[in-house]
């Protein structure tokens, strides 16, 4: 994936722009939708029962835009999503700009904590999601701007990719979805351009910095405290966020059928009953409490099997790591696929299907690598190590 991106790399900053303009464009053009009347001969392939009724499009087209970059994530790995990404390249404009800053965030209590940061933050956009934006096609459009503006402020504030290494809600995602398997070192010739995604010039703003090399810098910050709590938790905020759709009806066909997108007034919701066996809990308290206690569920039982696995011996522990976190993304990643872009592609089962066992073929490998050598070899480093003994 990298060498047709570096064959290609004069023309990546302007098909970044393209890219930004073009969805800005849409994305304001769905915001004015409930403005432009009904779709329903559209949705056939959504709902045919609903033919009929009038369902937004913005929030389906913004939701499978997201599933289609988590794939694209997944299966072209992380260096290249870093180099396209439209929001990092937005969150670049103010050193553009020449609005240089020499501030950093390098060995402060937020460095130590970024993915205890990173991870409240998505865990939150998931719950602003479910309680206000599903059903809200202004307040989806504001959000997205609102992420754009807030990486715009961030850097020009901090500089270098501090956005991006700090404050960023989808990093857990890249994370998790993008993590180098740890495959042994395979003999190979020396790469002319080592896959990277480092900046032209490094500001340092964050140690070990990944987009130099992804395989040692995810290695050295998972026996971090901050790193077990992310890692641990991450599956069971996956699986709450997906649970929380039958908790909330009793069924699952309210999500299969994207009625979530044809909700009612928002504002009056938030006092409605929040799960089907308990309606007097608020809406917007029962969707925090499931996200919370499927996130604590998820750490309390890699946290047990780390402890009963090392019999509390605290080298055993740092072995076993790797391969918990291994399995733990294992798990989110499946989790996820069983479930995202289902409301559209319910219609299509061999295009579901087909996903999900090209992922789960490719997650299965992954894993058997991590559990086989849990330590990661073949890195940039090692690469590069190697094209200089060899020149």
């Amino acid at each position: 994936m990298n060498w047709i991106l570096d064959r290609f790399r004069p023309h990546l900053r302007i098909a970044q722009l393209w890219v930004f303009v073009l969805a800005l464009c849409g994305l304001m053009l769905l915001s004015l939708e409930p403005l432009a009347g009904p779709y329903g001969r559209y949705f056939s392939l959504v709902h045919p029962e609903l033919t009929n009724r009038w369902m937004p499009l913005a929030p389906l087209a913004t939701w499978m835009g997201v599933f289609s970059i988590v794939l694209f994530i997944f299966v072209g790995g992380y260096y290249p999503w870093r180099k396209l990404c439209p929001l990092a390249w937005f969150s670049g404009l103010p050193g553009r700009l020449g609005l240089k800053s020499t501030r950093s965030l390098r060995e402060s209590w937020l460095e130590r904590h970024r993915l205890d940061l990173q991870l409240a933050l998505l865990a939150a956009g998931l719950l602003v999601r479910i309680v206000f934006v599903n059903a809200n096609t202004y307040l989806l459009a504001t959000a997205i701007v609102g992420f754009f503006v807030a990486a715009f402020a961030v850097n020009a504030r901090y500089g270098g990719r501090t956005w991006c290494h700090y404050f960023c809600p989808l990093a857990p995602v890249e994370t998790v979805f993008a993590a180098p398997q740890a495959e042994p070192a395979v003999r190979r010739p020396p790469a002319k351009n080592p896959d990277n995604s480092m900046c032209n010039r490094c500001s340092g703003c964050v140690l070990p910095c990944t987009d130099i090399d992804a395989t040692r810098g995810l290695a050295k910050t998972s026996q971090q405290p901050a790193a077990i709590r992310f890692y641990y938790s991450y599956p069971g905020l996956v699986a709450g966020f997906y649970a929380w759709y039958y908790l909330h009806r009793g069924n699952w066909e309210y999500y299969f059928s994207a009625a979530w997108t044809r909700e009612p007034d928002v504002l009056a919701r938030l006092g409605g009953p929040g799960l089907f066996f308990l309606p007097q809990l608020p809406l917007f308290a029962a969707a925090a409490l499931v996200l919370v206690a499927f996130m604590l569920a998820s750490y309390a039982l890699f946290a047990a099997i780390e402890r009963v696995a090392s019999t509390g011996q605290s080298e055993r522990a740092t072995a076993l790591r790797p391969r918990l976190i291994a399995v733990a993304n294992c798990l989110s990643i499946n989790t996820f696929f069983v479930f995202a872009g289902v409301p559209v592609t319910r219609h299509l089962p061999w295009l579901h299907y087909g996903i999900w066992l090209v992922v789960l073929v490719l997650t299965s490998r992954r894993l058997y690598h991590s559990l086989k050598s849990p330590r990661p070899g073949n890195t940039y480093t090692s690469r590069l190590r190697t094209r200089l003994i060899s020149a």
